[in-house]
C-alpha cells in the first residue's frame, strides 16, 4: 500500500520519475550510469526521453545536451530517492534500486509496454558505449551486468534486434580485453548471428 502511495504521489509530481523506475527496472540493479539516461535519451519514451533532453534543438552528442540531461536526471534521482524508490547519494554518475522495487514495478507494468521498455532500454544501453580503448575500462566495467542482463532478458523474451547485437559485441569485447575468453566468446557468436539475420551474410558490419 505504501509502495502505490508513493508511486501515485511520484505520478502526480513528476511523471517522467515514475518513467524513469519503470525503465530502470530492466536495467541491472547496482550502479546504474548516468550515461545510459544521458546518452540513451534519444531512444527513450516522449515522457522520459523528452524531459530528459528538454526542448533542446541542438544535436543530442553536443556538450551542451548531456548537461542539461545530466541537470534533469539529477531532479528525477532526488524525487525518486526523497520517496525511497532509488539509492542515490546526490552524486549524478550512478544510482541503484532494490531488486523488490524492481519486481514490484515490473509486475505492474503491461506486457506490451514491458517489451517498449526493454527495446528502449537495450538501445540506450548501446548508445552508451565509450570504445573499447584502456581509458574506457572504468566505465565498461559499470556497464557490464547491464550489458549482461539485456542479453539475459532477450533470451527470455525471444528477442532479437541490432542495438542488441551491439550490447553482445560490446560486452563480448570489453570481456575479451579483460582475458576473460570463455565468457567473451558466446556473446561475440550471438552478436555474429543476430548481425547476419538482420543485416544479411553480405553487409559489411
Amino acid at each position: 500500500k505504501t509502495w502505490h502511495l508513493n508511486m501515485a504521489a511520484i505520478s502526480r509530481e513528476n511523471p517522467a520519475a515514475a518513467a524513469l523506475l519503470e525503465l530502470s527496472a530492466f536495467l541491472a540493479p547496482d550502479e546504474n550510469p548516468e550515461c545510459i539516461l544521458t546518452s540513451g535519451a534519444v531512444h527513450l519514451g516522449f515522457g522520459l526521453g523528452d524531459y530528459l533532453r528538454g526542448n533542446a534543438s541542438y544535436d543530442d552528442s553536443d556538450a551542451k545536451s548531456c548537461e542539461e540531461s545530466s541537470l534533469a536526471l539529477r531532479e528525477i534521482l532526488a524525487l525518486l530517492s526523497q520517496y525511497s524508490l532509488v539509492q542515490w547519494s546526490g552524486e549524478p554518475s550512478t544510482y541503484s534500486v532494490h531488486r523488490l522495487v524492481q519486481a514490484v514495478v515490473r509486475d505492474q507494468i503491461a506486457t506490451e509496454k514491458a517489451a517498449e521498455w526493454f527495446i528502449q532500454a537495450t538501445a540506450a544501453v548501446a548508445d552508451a558505449y565509450p570504445g573499447s580503448s584502456f581509458e574506457h575500462w572504468p566505465m565498461c566495467r559499470q556497464l557490464l551486468p547491464h550489458w549482461l542482463r539485456m542479453v539475459e532478458q532477450a533470451q527470455e523474451m525471444a528477442y532479437r534486434s541490432e542495438a542488441l547485437g551491439l550490447v553482445c559485441n560490446q560486452a563480448g569485447v570489453f570481456l575479451e580485453a579483460q582475458g576473460r575468453y570463455v565468457e567473451a566468446e558466446p556473446l561475440l557468436k550471438q552478436d555474429l548471428e543476430i548481425r547476419q539475420t538482420e543485416l544479411g551474410k553480405r553487409h559489411p558490419d
